[in-house]
């Protein structure tokens, strides 16, 4: 159950400003949450209240009253999610979104970044999360956020952005996932310490050093609004290392705008092929937009994970017990067809071969047959 949804209120941190969501994007946003597992939403608030710190903040009955866009809106959406409520109810078997990519999530490891006197201000754990999920978003990868302490063996692909502190067992844990075939994304940081903030020796990123087939000699953070060319034509930002290959193989490397430290030819962006088929990629410096894209597309092809496109369409498939409802949800400004066979919930419609959703519409088929899989 999502606890908390905003009707309308966006928070500009940078810019200081509440921003309005745009008409349909409340509901966009309520399906996204309902297609990845969600049994309801519940907003926050149901009135604005008159005085207090949040006396600005949105809610379903806003200072304007039920006569306003936001309320029309809500309620319209009330209206129509009890026609998919049985595409959301508690699943009798199975897993209620299927998914072959994960990224690696631990709140000890944002608390860990923000430790004071680290080598850049710029080593961020969120923000680093959120570049990988965007990232994969707009490939239409539907993925999971794992602890590092899940079984992570159900999985294809582990992605590990900036995870400083890794314990003894979770690198156990990740070396026999690679072990097991899967295939391991590591950035540039991570494993640098223990869980205890201890600084692991021989290498930085020493929980993965290893694992990866590297060793990590220095770090050279780069200045504010600094850059590097890599040799594939990617641009890196924030971090650079001075690493050596170690059974790895160089997937890029830096050129001759990189640090004297490391000077051109350097390993930049690595992998390493273990004799059981798992990989281990390492990538030592920020990449970001189609760049970070371009990346997580690779090592997801050499997994054989399917990826699209981004056109603005977000599709996801859920199973509730034996049945499977394709949600599919239509970011951009153009009518868009995805190819579907089954019913749509809303409206009671037949979809046969393809359905038309018009631009900032949703749809939710539940579907005549079950093979094949949603990217």
């Amino acid at each position: 159950l999502l606890m908390e949804q905003s009707t309308s209120l966006v928070y500009d941190y940078a810019g200081g400003r509440m921003l309005p969501k745009e008409p349909g994007r409340m509901r966009r946003n309520t399906y996204q949450y309902l297609a990845r597992g969600a049994m309801g939403s519940l907003f926050f608030q149901w009135r604005s209240p008159l005085v207090g710190a949040e006396f600005f903040h949105s809610a379903m009955v806003p200072h304007a009253g039920p006569d306003s866009r936001i309320f029309r809106e809500l309620a319209a959406l009330g209206a129509e999610l009890a026609s998919i409520a049985e595409a959301v109810k508690n699943p009798d078997e199975g897993p209620v979104v299927e998914t072959r990519v994960a990224i690696v999530w631990s709140a000890d490891a944002w608390w860990a970044a923000q430790t004071p006197a680290m080598p850049s201000n710029d080593v961020e754990f969120l923000p680093a999360v959120r570049a990988v999920h965007t990232a994969l978003w707009e490939l239409g990868v539907v993925t999971d956020v794992v602890s590092p302490d899940e079984d992570l063996a159900r999985y294809d692909v582990i992605l590990v952005p900036s995870l400083l502190a890794v314990s003894d067992q979770q690198a156990d844990a990740f070396a026999r996932f690679v072990d097991g075939g899967g295939h391991l994304a590591v950035w540039h940081f991570a494993g640098s310490t223990d869980e205890h903030l201890r600084v692991r020796q021989g290498s930085y990123s020493a929980a993965f050093a290893s694992l990866a087939g590297i060793r990590v000699e220095e770090h050279v953070p780069l200045v504010p609004g600094g850059s590097v060319t890599l040799s594939d034509g990617a641009q890196g930002s924030s971090w650079t290392e001075l690493l050596h290959l170690n059974g790895a193989e160089a997937m890029a490397t830096y050129t001759g705008d990189a640090h004297p430290v490391i000077g051109a030819g350097s390993p930049a962006v690595t992998r390493r092929i273990l004799p059981g088929g798992g990989r281990v990629h390492y990538l030592s410096t920020r990449l970001a937009g189609a760049d970070l894209r371009s990346f997580a597309a690779r090592v997801l092809a050499e997994a054989h994970v399917p990826t699209a496109g981004f056109d603005g369409v977000e599709v996801v498939r859920r199973r509730a017990g034996s049945s499977s409802y394709l949600f599919v949800i239509n970011h951009g400004r153009a009518t868009a067809t995805v190819p579907a066979e089954g019913t749509n919930l809303l409206g009671s419609r037949p979809v046969t071969g393809t359905l038309t959703l018009a631009a900032g519409d949703v749809a939710v088929v539940r579907e005549s047959r079950t093979d094949g899989d949603a990217s």
